[in-house]
């Protein structure tokens, strides 16, 4: 388990996801209960 903030879910995304920075920080955010993110 993870507990962060908005910068933890944007690591996330570019580490995992592989979607860049420049993508993630101005698209629109709405809050939800948790993400989930799988490693392999």
């Amino acid at each position: 388990m993870i507990i962060g903030h908005r910068a933890t879910q944007y690591a996330l995304e570019n580490l995992i996801n592989g979607v860049p920075l420049e993508v993630i920080i101005p698209a629109p955010w709405k809050w939800q209960p948790g993400w989930i993110y799988n490693l392999q």
